[in-house]
């Protein structure tokens, strides 16, 4: 491409491609109400022992640009839920959802959002901080404040909260001959209901918003059967469905 184009058209176009989200991603931001709204969720009971530490957002919507400021999250934990900043990944991936229309994924999303948090917090813990589970949980739970937060602004277009996590399951073994192997997934909970739809079984949804490995791979690359793959009814309680496989 360069070599048929030139590099001054080939930057010329990369930047057409950015300033394409940006305006994709304003043009969104203008169809909400401006105003300061606010959301708020939880990782609870960490440990077992009833510590609960909360992610805050105050969002600001003005004309074509946003802010998340997330500066009033609890403090850093000693636990490894906390997140190094995915948070503007989260941001961008709630603008996407909503936007309804196909906004193209590259840095232009970003340019009209800016994301504020406190260092030592939770969300801006430090380089020294555990941060394993930040991924698959915390990032899910500021997914669900930014919902919290537009259900205000816009309680039409928001789901409710989903299954909250990206349920990851993890095997391991050794082959016998000198290798280990792991198999990885991320199991599926719910998406929650919107004002004109019920909620749907067994989607991922935020963080876990990714298909499942096929039956036929696993088998394939690990030294693990799947007999069987199924719904299991009411598993989330009543009026709950979730999966199975074993």
């Amino acid at each position: 491409m360069l070599a048929k184009h030139g590099l001054n058209a080939f930057r010329d176009a990369i930047e057409a491609q950015l300033d394409q989200s940006e305006k994709q991603t304003r043009d969104w931001l203008v169809r909400v109400p401006d105003g300061t709204y606010f959301g708020e969720d939880e990782l609870d009971n960490l440990n077992g022992d009833g510590e609960h530490v909360a992610v805050r957002l105050e969002l600001t919507i003005e004309g074509d640009s946003a802010i998340f400021d997330f500066s009033k999250t609890d403090d850093a934990i000693e636990s490894p839920l906390n997140s190094s900043p995915y948070l503007a990944a989260a941001a961008c991936y709630m603008v996407k959802a909503l936007a309804g229309d196909q906004i193209f994924n590259n840095a232009g999303v970003f340019r009209p959002l800016q994301i504020i948090t406190r260092p030592g917090s939770l969300l801006d813990p430090g380089a020294s901080a555990p941060v394993c589970g930040g991924t698959t949980e915390t990032t899910q739970r500021v997914a669900d404040a930014i919902i919290k937060a537009l259900s205000t602004a816009m309680p039409e277009q928001v789901s409710a909260g989903g299954c909250g996590t990206a349920g990851i399951t993890i095997f391991s073994g050794h082959d016998g001959v000198g290798k280990w192997w792991t198999y990885y997934e991320s199991h599926a909970g719910g998406e929650g209901a919107r004002a004109e739809r019920d909620g749907h079984a067994v989607t991922r949804t935020n963080v876990g918003n990714i298909m499942n490995t096929p039956a036929e791979l696993i088998e394939s690359e690990f030294p693990i059967e799947i007999s069987r793959q199924q719904v299991r009814k009411r598993s989330g309680g009543s009026g709950g469905i979730g999966a199975v496989m074993v």
